[in-house]
């Protein structure tokens, strides 16, 4: 926001050096903030970042274009060339930036950095929880099988996405959806009955989660059996006083937006990470994790992934597992292919068929 603000200044200076750090802020060409960052005048660039490109190689390229500008030509050329050809075509491409690379696993540079466990946690939902679920996913899934007969998957992709979002915060708890609901959900149960415990054997606790307004309801429950807590979301103004209060021990809970918080925070007091809800781009779960396992950690780290049975999670995290392996596969020489929400992956998540136009 700074960046963008003051560009009229930065863009007069010749700089001997930028270096990017973050860079995954830049995959996307298209916008400002890329557009503007690559349009300073330097003559070193770095681009410094954990997740060069999460969902497709244009976010690979998009970063090379700021720290090697003209390496990869034009974005019609690199489509054709690397995107929409076989794999053969896309080893020329990692060995064409192969030299400019110099890449480091955490493993390699903090040999004394401690364990790291991660556990999936998969719980059924509570009856009534589940009556709600059902009703929902009957509802759409009969509204979006029409949609997608009368104008096809293509025109109908927001429409899945509402559908497919309404469906996981259910999963995290009903009243996300439907503010009559009077019931609990699995997860706040499961985080009711043992965060107590975490807290009586001195752990110090991070619950990330998408929904802002379920940090909400976990805040409200947590207040009712008498823990205290930070919360860090977009509308927190004093962000300084909570990660204080946290990294000084003063509050052993901490409540943080992924949005928010899962990049550019030093919380190395917390030893357990709960992801309430999963997202289907692994890499944001593993930079907000990295919010505690990082350098200065000295205690072994626990990372906990809440997952509802027989839901539309269970298929987040199936996807989840296909796009882990993008940037590795793609680095060490063995891409397969782009790993990327499709047509035929949304029809999946609500158990419909692609029709075939006549």
């Amino acid at each position: 926001t700074l960046f963008k603000r003051d560009f009229a200044f930065y863009q007069g200076v010749d700089f001997h050096s930028v270096v990017l750090d973050e860079a995954q802020a830049i995959k996307n060409a298209q916008a400002q903030l890329s557009q503007k960052v690559k349009q300073l005048k330097a003559r070193f660039r770095l681009a410094l970042s954990g997740t060069p490109f999460e969902n497709n190689l244009l976010e690979l390229k998009s970063v090379f274009d700021f720290a090697m500008p003209g390496l990869l030509g034009a974005d019609s050329v690199f489509k054709s060339q690397f995107v929409e050809q076989d794999v053969s075509a896309r080893g020329a491409l990692s060995r064409t930036i192969k030299p400019y690379l110099l890449r480091r696993a955490k493993a390699d540079v903090l040999c004394e950095l401690p364990s790291k466990t991660e556990l999936v946690k998969q719980l059924d939902m509570l009856p009534a929880q589940a009556e709600v679920y059902q009703d929902y996913h009957s509802t759409l899934h009969n509204k979006l099988s029409h949609l997608v007969s009368a104008q096809g998957i293509g025109k109908s992709k927001l429409q899945f996405l509402d559908a497919l979002l309404k469906l996981r915060q259910i999963c995290c708890h009903p009243q996300l959806v439907d503010e009559q609901y009077q019931n609990s959900s699995a997860k706040l149960q499961w985080l009711v009955a043992h965060l107590p415990g975490m807290l009586a054997q001195d752990h110090h606790v991070i619950i990330f989660s998408q929904f802002t307004s379920m940090l909400r309801l976990i805040a409200q429950q947590l207040q009712d059996i008498g823990i205290d807590y930070a919360l860090l979301t977009g509308q927190t103004r004093n962000r300084q006083q909570q990660v204080n209060d946290f990294q000084q021990g003063r509050k052993r809970v901490f409540l943080i937006s992924l949005k928010a918080g899962g990049s550019g925070l030093n919380l190395t007091k917390a030893d357990t990470v709960i992801h309430f809800d999963p997202w289907w781009n692994p890499a944001v779960e593993h930079q907000a994790t990295d919010r505690a396992y990082r350098m200065g950690q000295d205690r072994s780290v626990f990372v906990y992934k809440l997952i509802i049975a027989n839901s539309v999670e269970q298929q987040v995290m199936a996807l989840a597992d296909k796009k882990r392996s993008l940037v590795d596969e793609f680095l060490n020489g063995a891409l397969l292919s782009d790993k990327k929400i499709d047509d035929n992956q949304l029809l999946e998540m609500l158990n419909l068929e692609k029709e075939e136009k006549v």
